[in-house]
């Protein structure tokens, strides 16, 4: 399956699971954060697996280059903007950091894996 399929598979499945939790808890600034968040990983994981794949043509150290330096940006912009948000919106910290990691950790691991079935299938 590529890459592309599976990342539209898991935002569609995350869209379902947050359409779910909001069905569940209908307070209105729970569902700010959530769908603000699943459009900001999915804008920011697309942008970072174009460029990941771009490098993946001509030399493999370029694909490892560009793997590392957009996983070191990302989580350096992800540290950002955890700190920004919690001291900006205090009464929302906790709600929007383990909405946070909840993200992260899906897209991460859906990114990893995509890049893994497709590397060892190559060995």
């Amino acid at each position: 399956m590529s890459h592309a399929i599976r990342f539209i598979i898991l935002v569609i499945c995350c869209g379902a699971g947050m359409y779910f939790f909001d069905r569940n808890y209908p307070r209105y600034d729970l569902q700010l954060v959530g769908w603000g968040l699943l459009a900001f990983f999915t804008v920011i994981y697309a942008v970072a697996g174009a460029f990941i794949r771009a490098g993946e043509k001509g030399r493999p150290g370029m694909f490892v280059q560009r793997f590392m330096a957009t996983t070191m940006i990302r989580l350096m912009l992800f540290c950002s903007i955890i700190l920004v948000y919690s001291f900006t919106h205090r009464d929302m910290a906790v709600t929007f950091i383990i909405h946070f990691a909840v993200f992260y950790f899906v897209f991460t691991a859906t990114e990893v894996s995509a890049f893994y079935s497709r590397f060892s299938s190559k060995s």
